[in-house]
């Protein structure tokens, strides 16, 4: 135990001669032609000065292990103990973490000639003084910290003082055109002839504290640290007169320093209870301004980008209400000024977001004037005097009383009674704040731009009706994009105005009834833990924000609707692909590209303009194109209960009107009609839902009437040109006779029986755009987007060198045509041209499946219950196929590539390429091995094949949509590289749940259910086909009807897989590359 004692107290004495700079030997001062070098310690002291309540040492400073140095002064407190000295100083441009200038033994060299120099061990310089020749006597270190060359008269020569790193000491002065950067060079302050300007990354301005005056300052212009005070000399003062800023600190009881953060504060440290501790943070910004104001009082505007008038500040949240500026601010003939309240964080002031503002509309320039005058009207006069707004409160009340900017945000005029004449609440702009209501007949608006501050009005607008909350797009009249509706109960309690409110945790409509009673409804948002505010966006959207980790985050989206059924998501006369998600833009289109051209092509989310405007001088020139699948998002039918027909007649009719949209469920003669003056973006729907079609009004240039005399000539002309073309044709028919077998023995197929249609080349080649719309490209083939005259859209598949197969194909595609499913992708028609054969499918939005489910290379996560739902719409789809068609089709190529999603993402199978048809009385049957590795069922090396092919196929894609990976993946390690592999030993072990797709947190709470689908996987898997479920019973099994089988096989590796091994673990099944994969 004495042992342990005596070694505690030698420790004790090392770290304080190694760490601690105090020691009676260093001086104050020092000589010419004198040098230093470090040693392994923390600190090497070479100066060293004592005042009442610090110890300032001036010396080498080691970090890193001692691997790297910088000069620089030290502060501690008198009482002195190892580590707590704090650097206060260094020489700048050794003060550089990525200048790796500082290794082991530099050399500090007061020269002959006067010259504070710091070299490396070779001789490079790294930074100087540059005094030599300047008369240097020696250097001091002054009781203020302060590091001096000086003269032989005692004059300063050089001080450390006037190249302030990131701290300032008692009694130090920063000038102008000096500032305070942060250690590592993320935040600076300096001073300017305005006040002190914060800065951050790439100059990003976050913080003023401005002052105003005429100049009278003879000298530098500077701030300085006082004992009890920040002040400002400035313009038009200089000492002794009294500073035109102050900032007050606490006096100094101890040791006192100021020092800028690299987070951008600046706070001043003092010595407490055996420690550094923050005892002021002077960048909280506005701290000296009230919260109200009284009457006949006058602001002007200046070149300052942000000028309060009232600050208030109340459970983390700060308001300020004040002139704003954004766009160049020291420009006076530039309008950018708007008189606003904003909110901000307590934390972090730059991160300021605007809620209110007077006149967004009609920004004024520098040198306005906003006057709260006597009589009791606050007025915004622009630098001209012509008045931009006002309140209008002048002689409203008996005696006003003042100007008020209350803890929720609420600019107020009051009177001697303390009640409220006027407030901004009453004047929504395009925010609300909680506990904020909008009653009916007020509106939020949204802005042009994103910010605020810096746009006008701009075309959406939210307001509250007797039956509940609507969003509109405005035009004449507005058109509705969104309600929620209350309905009458027969118990309607509201008294007053009928409103919404901005609550904790809710947006919720008393419109039926009164607080505080429960709302009619509610719209969740996520509680506060921080600041709130709500904004209808520039696009339409109405989001909830909040600060979170430094920054505003959108907490909640209101309005929910998909991005189509937002008005200008396209634009003007544009349609917008329905289904997309928010991880990927919509897909914008012109209405017709013969009438309407893209406002940019670059950009064709901006709409599309006519090509001929509409004009009612010449109605006999118009016509109505007809958009079929096309829908309009307002609800509100102009005429129920119509034909198509008359829909379209009461357009044709209506001078102002510029589209017709006619929906219906179930019989065509009765529908719902929809006549349009303005017309913003249309949307595809659905047909399986109800019937939706569009007819736009377009006009030609000149009349489709031809004169009856032109009409003569051009008949004879056609039908000279007939004639003459017939006899051509029977020339060359005589000519090319017997050739014709041989190079046009393609077009001679005839029509397929079944087929929905048959399409000319060129109808697809102008469809496609020349076949420059690739999708993708498979064994066969390569697929390619169109789009028809009527605006449909379809995918081309064209198939190239099946002359060998052309028998088997063409029986196989007889019968494919003629099937219709929900969940079978739509054969619409086909095109034979010379040896070519293209297949015309519905074009599915969203894609194929492997783009949803791969970790990645997804587009997003998808939710368990779309998970659900996709499993279940393929698993009908191939129950269909097996058992439900006039001929069994086994498909043979089941996978994620070839599973097709739409717009509200149903499962659609597809890809019919290498599919089979077997007779209902065959139960198995013999074919070539097709197909893609990985997916094959065990069976496949006998070529004698079932329909439960398609089922093990199935299995596989099912279990690939739960764990998020392909089943041959070789980015994983040797143990994982087959999904089998993984499943069977997780199913023995137990650990299923490690299985599941890692990023899906929601499949991780529908735990219980995903393991009850792996055990369908399982079943679908098994190597016996014999023992696998028809897809009929999946689908039984998914919905509910009945179990899973409890006697698995959990041995799911066949031996097949096993044998084919690779020489780098990786497990494929070997197989004729030609028979791979069908066309994509």
């Amino acid at each position: 135990m004495r042992k342990l004692r005596i070694c505690s107290f030698l420790f004790a004495i090392f770290l304080v001669l190694v760490f601690s700079p105090a020691a009676e030997s260093y001086s104050a001062t020092a000589d010419l032609s004198t040098t230093w070098t470090t040693n392994y310690s923390a600190v090497n002291p070479i100066l060293r000065r004592e005042s009442n309540v610090a110890v300032f040492t001036c010396g080498f400073f080691c970090e890193d292990n001692c691997t790297s140095y910088y000069f620089a002064i030290f502060i501690s407190p008198t009482t002195e103990s190892p580590g707590q000295y704090k650097h206060v100083w260094s020489a700048k441009k050794n003060y550089d973490y990525l200048n790796p200038t500082h290794r082991e033994n530099p050399i500090l060299n007061f020269t002959a000639a006067g010259d504070l120099v710091l070299e490396d061990v070779d001789g490079f310089i790294y930074w100087k003084t540059d005094t030599a020749g300047k008369s240097v006597a020696g250097m001091n270190l002054t009781d203020t910290g302060n590091l001096v060359l000086f003269d032989h008269r005692n004059s300063v020569v050089w001080q450390s003082f006037d190249d302030p790193t990131d701290s300032l000491l008692p009694g130090q002065k920063l000038f102008q055109g000096q500032e305070l950067q942060s250690r590592d060079g993320a935040s600076s302050l300096q001073l300017t002839d305005k006040g002190l300007f914060g800065y951050a990354y790439y100059n990003e301005l976050y913080y003023r504290w401005l002052v105003y005056g005429k100049g009278t300052n003879k000298g530098r212009r500077y701030m300085k640290f006082s004992n009890g005070s920040l002040s400002i000399c400035i313009e038009y003062s200089s000492e002794p007169s009294d500073p035109v800023g102050v900032i007050g600190i606490p006096e100094a009881s101890s040791a006192q320093y100021m020092k800028l953060m690299p987070d951008g504060h600046l706070q001043v440290f003092e010595w407490q209870l055996e420690e550094w501790k923050v005892i002021k943070d002077l960048t909280t910004l506005f701290q000296s301004y009230s919260y109200t104001a009284n009457l006949s009082t006058t602001w002007n505007t200046n070149y300052s980008y942000a000028q309060p008038i009232l600050f208030t500040e109340t459970n983390g949240t700060q308001f300020a209400c004040g002139f704003l500026c954004e766009g160049n601010c020291t420009n006076g003939k530039s309008l950018h000024h708007i008189f606003a309240v904003f909110i901000y964080p307590t934390t972090y002031h730059k991160a300021y977001k605007v809620v209110w503002s007077a006149n967004r509309d009609y920004p004024v320039r520098e040198n306005s004037i906003l006057n709260f005058t006597s009589a009791g009207d606050l007025v915004l006069k622009d630098g001209d005097g012509s008045i931009v707004w006002t309140t209008n409160t002048a002689g409203k009340s008996g005696l006003f009383a003042g100007m008020n900017l209350t803890d929720t945000g609420n600019l107020v005029l009051f009177d001697n009674q303390n009640s409220v004449v006027w407030q901004s609440f009453d004047h929504p702009t395009d925010s609300l704040l909680p506990g904020q209501k909008l009653y009916q007949g007020q509106k939020l608006k949204s802005s042009v731009s994103l910010s605020n501050s810096s746009g006008q009005e701009g075309m959406y607008s939210i307001g509250i009706t007797d039956i509940g909350l609507f969003a509109y797009v405005e035009s004449n009249p507005p058109q509705a994009f969104y309600r929620m509706l209350v309905y009458p109960n027969g118990n309607d309690t509201h008294k007053g105005r009928r409103y919404i409110r901005f609550l904790n945790g809710s947006l919720s409509l008393f419109i039926r009834s009164s607080e505080p009673s429960d709302p009619d409804v509610s719209v969740y948002i996520p509680t506060a833990s921080s600041v709130q505010y709500m904004k209808l966006m520039s696009d339409g959207h109405l989001k909830v924000f909040e600060y979170q980790s430094g920054g505003w985050i959108e907490v909640a989206d209101l309005l929910n609707v998909g991005n189509c059924s937002y008005p200008l998501t396209c634009g003007r006369n544009s349609i917008c692909l329905a289904g997309q998600q928010q991880c990927s833009p919509p897909l914008c289109s012109c209405a017709g590209r013969e009438h309407f051209r893209p406002v940019n092509d670059r950009q064709p989310n901006l709409g599309c303009s006519e090509i001929t405007p509409l004009t009612c001088n010449s109605t006999q020139d118009q016509d109505l194109i007809t958009l079929e699948n096309v829908k309009y998002f307002t609800s509100t039918a102009d005429m129920e209960g119509v034909n198509m027909e008359t829909c379209k007649q009461a357009c044709r009719k209506n001078c102002s009107c510029k589209a017709a949209f006619y929906q219906y469920y179930s019989h065509v003669s009765s529908g719902d009609c929809f006549l349009l003056s303005e017309l913003f973006t249309m949307k595809t729907v659905d047909p399986l839902y109800y019937n939706a079609s569009a007819f736009i009004k377009v006009q030609y240039a000149t009349s489709h009437r031809l004169p009856h005399q032109v009409a003569r000539l051009v008949g004879y002309i056609v039908g000279s040109f007939v004639l003459l073309l017939v006899v051509a044709l029977g020339v060359v028919y005589v000519f090319y006779k017997r050739k014709r077998d041989i190079e046009m023995e393609e077009e001679n197929l005839d029509q397929l029986p079944g087929m929905p249609n048959r399409y000319s080349y060129e109808e697809l080649k102008t469809a496609t755009e020349n076949f420059s719309k690739k999708l993708g490209e498979g064994g066969f083939g390569m697929v390619f987007e169109g789009t028809l005259r009527d605006g449909t859209k379809i995918a081309v598949k064209c198939l190239e060198g099946l002359a060998h197969v052309k028998k088997s194909f063409l029986a196989e595609v007889q019968s494919i045509g003629s099937i219709h499913h929900v969940n079978l992708v739509r054969l619409r028609g086909f095109c034979t041209w010379k040896s070519q054969r293209f297949l015309v499918y519905d074009f599915m939005s969203n894609g194929s499946l492997d783009s949803w489910i791969y970790l990645g290379v997804r587009k997003c996560v998808l939710e368990w219950e779309c998970r659900k739902k996709i499993v279940l719409d393929i698993a009908k789809g191939l129950a269909y196929l097996h058992e439900e068609c006039r001929q069994k089709i086994v498909h043979l190529d089941i996978k994620p590539q070839n599973i097709l999603l739409d717009s509200d993402f149903s499962a659609k199978v597809s890809d019919f390429g290498l599919s089979k048809l077997i007779d209902k009385n065959q139960t198995e049957v013999m074919t070539n091995i097709k197909g893609t590795p990985g997916y094959l069922a065990p069976e496949w090396r006998s070529s004698i094949i079932t329909e439960k092919v398609d089922v093990y196929s199935y299995g596989i894609v099912l279990l690939e949509i739960l764990c998020g990976r392909k089943v041959l993946d070789r980015s994983q390690p040797e143990e994982s590289g087959h999904l089998l592999f993984v499943f069977e030993k997780s199913w023995e072990q137990g650990t299923l749940l490690e299985m599941v797709d890692r990023q899906s947190e929601d499949m991780r709470v529908h735990s219980t259910e995903v393991v009850e689908m792996m055990k369908v996987a399982a079943w679908c898997l098994q190597t016996n086909f014999k023992r696998r479920p028809s897809m009929s019973s999946v689908v039984k099994v998914l919905e509910g009807g009945m179990g899973v089988e409890s006697k698995l096989d959990y041995n799911f590796i066949d031996p097949i897989i096993q044998e084919t091994e690779d020489g780098d673990g990786k497990y494929f099944t070997q197989l004729s590359a030609y028979l791979l994969s069908g066309p994509r």
